[in-house]
């Protein structure tokens, strides 16, 4: 197509799975909307979006992007109706996270009341339910250093990790 030839009211850059849903999008929006979407590579999804892995999960910071990850959760859970597409399936393992980031019990424990809003399981474990529950790592902290790498003293308080339950979706079409 030459420069000028085509017009579009919308050009995405990349068919990666952004590139790629943002189209969706926007079609199933407005059917009569001009979408073109350009790609350097020779195949969809063909850089980043098809050497990722990743799993559904919850845990996030802000409560935005907690509920855009449900919005996702559930478009997995029921994607043939979110595909519109009778041949569309998705798989799912479970996988779970555990998130194992140095806050205390108490930071814990209100992540795991935030889940719950979202209809998340978790569970806050402390050394040694951690340690029944995977005991094949050590809960011990990496050393942390100063600048001039001597080991400087992490008092972290009392060992606590949040395990949120979560699923590795594989869909298809």
């Amino acid at each position: 197509m030459s420069a000028g030839a085509a017009t579009s009211d919308v050009v995405i850059i990349g068919s990666g799975i952004m590139g790629l849903n943002i189209a969706y999008q926007l079609k199933k929006r407005d059917p009569t909307l001009g979408v073109t979407i350009l790609e350097q590579a020779a195949d969809l999804g063909f850089g980043s979006s098809g050497y990722s892995t990743g799993f559904q999960r919850i845990f996030y910071t802000f409560d935005e992007t907690m509920k855009f990850a449900v919005t996702g959760t559930e478009a997995y859970k029921n994607w043939k109706e979110y595909l519109q597409d009778d041949k569309a399936e998705a798989y799912f393992t479970e996988t779970g996270a555990l998130w194992m980031i140095g806050k205390p019990k108490e930071d814990n424990l209100a992540m795991q009341k935030r889940l719950a809003n979202y209809g998340v399981a978790s569970d806050v474990l402390d050394e040694a339910d951690f340690r029944k529950r995977f005991p094949m790592m050590n809960p011990e902290p990496f050393p942390k250093f100063d600048e001039d790498f001597n080991e400087v003293d992490q008092n972290l308080g009392p060992f606590s990790v949040l395990y949120e339950a979560g699923y590795l979706p594989f869909p298809s079409c």
